[in-house]
């Protein structure tokens, strides 16, 4: 197979596929990154309150 370039010049697939490969993964490695982050924070919140539950939560229900 042979893919149009940007200036109508042929390209063999093997090529485009690897540029394009590396294209889909810098543009899906910062989300990920982002994803894995976020679903860290979301652990990390979920940890802590679980710990505080106890002691807390209800100390503040008092007031």
């Amino acid at each position: 197979m042979l893919i149009f370039g940007g200036a109508g010049e042929y390209f063999p697939a093997p090529e485009t596929k690897n540029v394009l490969i590396k294209k889909v993964l810098f543009r899906l490695i910062p989300k990920i990154l982002i994803l894995i982050l976020i679903l860290i924070l979301i652990l990390i919140l979920i940890l802590i309150l679980k710990t505080f539950n106890a002691s807390h939560i209800t100390y503040f229900s008092n007031y």
